[in-house]
């Protein structure tokens, strides 16, 4: 009876109004160090241990500090992995193989849409004239990159052989 009494006491500790808040500020925090390529949570941990004993947190609340920014950093780390390729530490390697193709194909998902809409928007203004996608200077560049970037596969491909 003894454990299920000092699990009650344990929630009524970690439940308090300041205890939560200081959990997501940690995460907060966590994410935004794990964010950065090289910084993983261990490092996260190590840096924020002096700010922990600075602004004087009792024990418990301390602990809960630490604990969110270790899991803020895992998960920060796993984007920069899945975005830009580039793992953070050890335990996101793995993520990059499968994550970083499946963050293009979600993007082209996304802004595709996005795209799709607003050239039909753009057509339905001009009444259907495809004069409009090149009448502005500001166009020039965007089809370029355009180009540049339908091209440049292909080059690569054939560069290869």
């Amino acid at each position: 009876m003894d454990t299920l009494g000092y699990l009650g006491q344990g929630f009524g500790i970690a439940l308090t109004p300041y205890n939560p808040g200081t959990a997501l500020c940690g995460t907060l925090i966590g994410t935004i160090i794990g964010l950065l390529p090289g910084l993983g949570p261990i490092n996260g941990v190590a840096l924020l241990i002096p700010v922990a004993f600075a602004l004087g947190l009792p024990p418990e609340s301390a602990l809960i500090l630490l604990a969110a920014v270790y899991l803020g950093c895992e998960y920060g780390g796993r984007i920069s992995s899945i975005l830009l390729n580039i793992p953070g530490e050890a335990s996101a390697v793995m993520t990059t193989l499968d994550g970083y193709p499946l963050s293009a194909i979600l993007l082209g998902f996304i802004l595709g849409g996005l795209m799709e809409q607003n050239l039909r928007r753009a057509l339905s203004i001009s009444n259907g004239d495809i004069g409009i996608l090149f009448a502005s200077p500001v166009t020039w560049p965007a089809w370029a990159l355009i180009l540049v970037m339908i091209a440049l596969p292909f080059w690569r491909a054939w560069r290869k052989r």
